[in-house]
């Protein structure tokens, strides 16, 4: 939920800590509730026009996370001077394309070579589906939030054979319903590095046709949620025009979006082993400690790291956290917390 960045981000601006240490249990908390709602299959209309509301307000606390974590990575870049941007390059640049200089870390991704492997291997395929002839080959990776489905495709997205295999790659953060404008206009300024100021839904899709007409494209389509994709259709039509073997990388939490999109690969994330999380938030927590430090807390450490039930960005966020105080008081604290409760609760 919350990278070693967004904590550093908070203490350097003297932001309340605790505050967001609480909005943490919070958001775990109501993904509890909507999970347990989803199992129960909640017909009455009055609750389940409440719980969509709940679902609209945790997708717009975790992007509201996302952009935070965005804005404290753009500010570490910028402080080592190691933007090296292009003038006019839009605003919201940060959320459109992961560069590997900024996101995408291999840090992040420990225990799933044999998932990048697999997917790479598609990526790679000259045909569009691995064997049945279609021309653009969508490819879908489907897991629970926290298993790092996004990490996997930026690194996908930036691996240098990847880059060297397509012409042309864009990225979108699609979410919620698909609104083909803004997508539209993203996947094109993703695609051209430069700001769109367009907002005509034809113009901007006749825009984006031209950049990927004859050519072999990588697009990725990051964290769609619900089913109301009504919109595919005219984004397939656009999707078309380009060159055999071009692919559409999808990541999402729900199988069910995937119905329309004819996906003919669906790669489905595994939690991770526990060495796997003792290693990934390990990563984190000690990143300018000395051995004997580590030595002293690894046992506590890898307790916690059972407690993360194999979801990698919680690994990530809790080394973060731990980092910030490596003292076996602290330590023993996180490790009773009662946040583990909800997380066994939202993972069940």
């Amino acid at each position: 939920i919350v990278s070693g960045e967004f904590v550093d981000f908070f203490q350097s601006t003297k932001l309340d800590t605790e505050l967001l240490d609480k909005l943490k249990v919070t958001l775990v908390s109501l993904k509890a509730v909507l999970n347990d709602a989803a199992e129960k299959q909640i017909t009455n209309p009055a609750v389940k026009q409440w719980l969509n509301m709940l679902l609209d307000g945790v997708f717009e606390a975790d992007a509201l996370f996302d952009e935070i974590n965005t804005e404290a990575l753009r500010c570490k870049v910028e402080a080592n001077q190691n933007l090296g941007l292009k003038s006019g390059v839009s605003n919201n640049f940060w959320n459109v394309t992961p560069t590997s200089s900024v996101v995408g870390d291999e840090s992040a991704i420990s225990g799933r070579d044999d998932d990048r492997k697999k997917l790479k291997e598609f990526l790679l395929s000259e045909d569009g589906s691995g064997g049945d002839g279609r021309k653009i080959g969508v490819i879908s990776i489907v897991g629970m939030g926290g298993l790092g489905k996004t990490t996997l495709a930026k690194l996908l997205y930036n691996d240098p054979e990847v880059k060297e295999k397509f012409e042309v790659r864009g990225w979108a953060h699609v979410s919620k319903d698909l609104d083909v404008v803004a997508v539209t206009k993203t996947l094109l300024e993703s695609v051209t590095s430069e700001t769109i100021t367009a907002s005509d839904s034809n113009k901007l899709q006749v825009q984006l046709q031209q950049r990927l007409s004859n050519k072999k494209f990588l697009l990725v389509l990051d964290d769609m949620w619900h089913g109301r994709y009504v919109g595919w259709n005219s984004m397939n039509d656009i999707f078309n025009v380009g060159k055999m073997g071009s692919k559409i990388i999808i990541t999402t939490r729900d199988e069910r979006v995937l119905l329309p999109m004819q996906t003919f690969y669906v790669h489905r994330l595994r939690s991770l082993e526990p060495e796997d999380c003792w290693s990934l938030l390990a990563r984190h927590a000690f990143v300018a400690s000395n051995n004997q430090q580590r030595s002293n807390l690894e046992e506590i450490g890898r307790e916690i790291a059972k407690k993360c039930d194999g979801l990698p960005l919680t690994a990530v966020a809790l080394g973060g956290l731990l980092r910030t105080n490596l003292s076996e008081y602290y330590w023993n604290d996180v490790l009773k917390s009662s946040i583990w409760d909800l997380t066994k609760l939202e993972k069940a």
